[in-house]
């Protein structure tokens, strides 16, 4: 139940974000669902139980402009944004019933040859870089009559091998638990790979080999050809891209001939953007560089850079550790209930502000600003607005290290300290949803990362200014080590620095004054 399938669109302050609020403000609509090949398979009247709570969501929301540069960094939070979701996330989340189908459709299961389906899709995919005249489905071979490849792309100086591999469509097979998935599809990439293998040297081992395809005899040869293999599975798990991308790259090692691995997501992205042989082939060429460099292949992406493509390294999140090496997520590394943390103050500054944040004129410092009125609205986008600056780019993150703060204003004269306050931990536990790189970003030596902790963290009060943190610590530090090991992987920072950052926060959590 916990394993649906995921759309993730990111929405900013454009044309297309107001009309998507008014149709989620309506109580019925209209559902359509499209295949990768544009063509219509489902259509349903949906019906909005919570139309009306949502038609007042958009008065507490702020979008901000869209840049390349956001809209890369919030898929990027959106791959692991649902399985990192709090029980408030899913109360608050909003459910949309399919009701009667607008048309009959014509889905059924194929519990025994997927390949059916899913090859003749991926060469029509192919077909808007390299044109049907050059893609074929399923070539036979002349001497045996058995298959050659799965798909051949076959050009005046390119010859493309593709192996494909999918799953039975069945309901069993869908429902399976994401662990047999990720077996499953592991298995499949290295059979796939050891057929690609064997073509690759079929075609190395003959001067020529014959093959027929619509029809078609077609003399395929290395000689001449810039020959490339392709690998395309329907679901790649980022965690087990190292096992699978040492498989494939074993059979480019033993041939000499570049194999890229792809799932169906990243096919449809390469051939959207990249709708030329040329501009294909550079994509694969940089996509096998990065597994040269690397050791594994990266999830590829396209369009969020004009001109060129992206491709960045994805790894699985690494378990943080202590400055003595302890694993954070056992919770024998640190006893969170003997911890007490002094809570100093900033110093205050002017209670008048328009802005959202504050630039020291003498320093680096980047000072946000809170307005009360945000806080009780629980309007997180102009502390978001004005955060998403020191991530602007690698540059940003280095010059604002340790050097943001954020001060409450409105609340002088009010006799309880901040984490106290039900509505600021509410307003912290929010905006922590959207900027969790609190460790990178805030100071030991300054108030605000006390202010942070204690109201994202069950505290108790020992003495004015003095708070004891209870058992979630642990998983505090280790989701926001999580988010510090994000930042270091893909601003490609100094590892150094990283480490430096964790032992801080150590000393930080466990050597401040206990009572």
């Amino acid at each position: 139940d916990d394993e649906p399938l995921v759309i993730r669109t990111p929405l900013f302050d454009d044309e297309v974000t107001p009309r998507f609020l008014a149709l989620l403000s309506s109580d019925c609509f209209y559902v359509h669902f499209f295949d990768e090949q544009n063509r219509e398979i489902l259509g349903f009247r949906a019906e909005n139980p919570s139309a009306r709570r949502f038609r007042g969501l958009p008065k507490t929301m702020r979008f901000l402009n869209p840049t390349l540069e956001r809209g890369r960094r919030v898929l990027d939070d959106l791959q692991i944004w649902f399985g990192n979701r709090s029980e408030s996330d899913d109360e608050s989340a909003f459910d949309i019933h399919l009701r009667e189908r607008l048309f009959p459709d014509e889905l059924k299961e194929h519990p025994d040859n997927p390949g059916d389906l899913d090859e003749p899709d991926i060469a029509a995919t192919l077909e808007r870089s390299f044109g049907h005249s050059h893609v074929f489905s399923n070539p036979i071979r002349v001497d045996n009559d058995r298959e050659f490849v799965d798909v051949l792309v076959m050009t005046a100086n390119t010859v493309l091998l593709v192996q494909a591999k999918d799953s039975p469509i069945s309901e069993t097979v869908l429902s399976r638990h994401i662990r047999r998935k990720r077996a499953s599809a592991i298995k499949q990439i290295q059979k796939a790979s050891r057929q690609l293998k064997g073509a690759i040297k079929l075609l190395m081992s003959n001067e020529s080999v014959e093959v027929t395809s619509r029809g078609q005899k077609l003399q395929l040869t290395m000689s001449g050809y810039d020959v490339f293999g392709l690998v395309i599975v329907n679901e790649l798990f980022d965690p087990d891209r190292p096992e699978c991308s040492s498989t494939l790259r074993a059979v480019s090692d033993e041939t000499g001939v570049p194999c890229v691995l792809l799932d169906h997501a990243e096919l449809q992205q390469l051939t959207y953007f990249r709708k030329s042989e040329s501009a294909f082939l550079a994509a694969v060429r940089d996509i096998f560089a990065a597994l040269k460099t690397h050791g594994e292949f990266p999830r590829s992406r396209f369009g969020l850079r004009k001109g060129k493509s992206v491709v960045y390294k994805v790894r699985e999140k690494r378990k943080p550790k202590s400055s003595n090496n302890q694993d954070l997520s056992d919770v024998s590394a640190i006893r969170s209930s003997s911890i007490a943390t002094p809570l100093s103050e900033d110093p205050k500054i002017g209670e008048s502000t328009n802005t959202a944040y504050r630039r020291d004129s003498s320093s680096a410092w980047l000072r946000v600003v809170v307005e009360r009125e945000d806080v009780e609205a629980l309007d997180v986008s102009r502390t978001a607005l004005a955060l998403s600056r020191v991530l602007d780019d690698k540059n940003a993150l280095e010059r604002y290290r340790g050097k943001v703060s954020i001060e409450f204003l409105g609340y002088s004269k009010d006799s309880r300290e901040l984490y106290e306050i039900s509505e600021v931990r509410n307003f912290c536990a929010k905006l922590d949803q959207v900027f969790p790189y609190w460790f990178y970003f805030l100071s030991p030596d300054r108030a605000t990362l006390g202010v942070i902790a204690s109201c994202l963290c069950q505290v108790e009060k020992i003495r004015p200014g003095i708070i004891s943190f209870g058992p979630d610590l642990i998983d505090f530090l280790t989701r926001h080590y999580y988010a510090q090991n994000w930042l270091f992987e893909n601003y490609g920072l100094d590892e150094s620095i990283n480490e430096e950052i964790s032992r801080g926060m150590i000393r930080y959590f466990t050597e401040s004054e206990t009572v």
